[in-house]
């Protein structure tokens, strides 16, 4: 098992070619509507980076999402009283099929959460395996599954470090 390690980068900091590999793994995870992701992971407050042997091995983000955007995600949940405590989305955690099962997606995401360390987080999926993962790291299934534009059933899980 090869060792990987981790950049965190602000999208506006990454090179094109850092841009159009992160594009291109998360288009080969089949998860996200390929229109306008260009656009949005320039518009991503943070993009996270995992190599291995020299070659891409996984990514994750930070999205920035208008306020409307995460209101709306909680209302189809049916739990809008919610969206005011979550401001960062996690999102676009894909990892390379030759890389998967060694903890590169746990480790994206908790590098990403380590960057915002007061910050309330939310993901929404319609992938299993991203379930089982988001669970194990600590988020917690919240409201009920809703669909999105495209008649894919989603779930919103969040995350709330505890502050004492």
């Amino acid at each position: 098992m090869s060792e990987h390690h981790i950049t965190l980068i602000e999208p506006a900091s990454c090179s094109e070619e850092q841009l159009r590999q992160f594009h291109d793994l998360v288009i080969s995870g089949n998860q996200v509507q390929a229109e306008g992701l260009p656009e949005r992971i320039a518009s991503a407050a943070l993009l996270a980076f995992a190599h291995a042997d020299g070659q891409l091995a996984g990514v994750a983000s930070i999205k920035n999402q208008k306020r409307s955007y995460i209101t709306g995600i909680f209302l189809k949940a049916k739990v809008p009283r919610l969206a005011g405590d979550f401001d960062h989305e996690i999102g676009y955690a894909v990892t390379h099929k030759d890389y998967r099962r060694r903890g590169i997606s746990r480790e994206l995401i908790g590098r990403l959460m380590d960057s915002k360390p007061q910050a309330g987080f939310y993901a929404t999926t319609k992938n299993e395996g991203m379930r089982i993962l988001l669970e194990q790291i600590g988020f917690k299934k919240t409201g009920h599954p809703y669909q999105n534009l495209n008649a894919e059933v989603l779930d919103v899980y969040t995350y709330c470090k505890k502050i004492f």
